[in-house]
C-alpha cells in the first residue's frame, strides 16, 4: 500500500488557513473573556471624574479628547494599546429632563474622527430606569490614535454629563 503525500503547496495553504483561524479564535476569546479597566482609573484615585460637555443647543460640540479630572487622556492609553471600549456608564448630569446624545470616535486629530459608537440617554423625567451602563460592540480603536467625544443636548447649551468608560485591550 503506497501512501501518497499531498503536494507541498497544499500543506502550506492548510497551515496558513489554520493560522488565520487561530488568530480569529484568539481574538474572539479575548472579546468574550478579558480583564477590563475603568476610565477614569478610580481604582487608583476614587475622586477622578470624566466630564463631557455638549455644544450649542441641539447641536454637537466640537470633537474633544476624552480626559479625566487628573488630566489623563484615554489617548495616552491608546498610544500603547489598541483599545476596545466595552461600556459607558452615565454617573450624573447637570441638567434634568433632557435628552443627550454622545458620539465616541478616534483619529489622528479632531478634524479626522471615525465615529465608533453613538449613545443616547435621558436625564430627570426622561431617564429610563436602568444602571445606565451601555455595553458597546464597537470596533477596535487602533493603537496610536487619539480618542474623542462630542455631545449634544436638547434645548440646552453646554450641558454636562459625568461618565465612566470600561475598556480592554489585547
Amino acid at each position: 500500500m503506497s501512501s501518497k503525500r499531498p503536494p507541498l503547496d497544499e500543506i502550506v495553504a492548510l497551515q496558513a488557513a489554520v493560522a488565520a483561524n487561530r488568530y480569529i479564535l484568539d481574538h474572539l476569546l479575548t472579546e468574550s473573556a478579558h480583564r477590563s479597566y475603568l476610565f477614569p482609573d478610580m481604582s487608583s484615585n476614587i475622586d477622578l471624574t470624566c466630564t463631557f460637555t455638549s455644544g450649542a443647543i441641539d447641536s454637537f460640540g466640537a470633537w474633544a479628547e476624552i480626559t479625566d479630572s487628573g488630566a489623563t487622556t484615554l489617548s495616552s492609553i491608546a498610544a500603547a494599546h489598541a483599545l476596545h471600549i466595552s461600556a459607558l456608564r452615565i454617573r450624573s448630569t447637570d441638567t434634568a429632563d433632557k435628552l443627550y446624545v454622545i458620539e465616541i470616535g478616534y483619529g489622528p486629530d479632531a478634524g479626522s474622527v471615525t465615529v465608533i459608537d453613538p449613545h443616547e440617554f435621558g436625564s430627570g423625567t426622561k431617564h429610563i430606569d436602568s444602571d445606565e451602563q451601555v455595553r458597546f460592540r464597537a470596533p477596535e480603536i487602533p493603537q496610536g490614535q487619539n480618542v474623542y467625544y462630542r455631545m449634544k443636548t436638547e434645548d440646552t447649551l453646554n450641558a454636562t454629563a459625568n461618565i465612566e468608560l470600561r475598556y480592554h485591550y489585547d
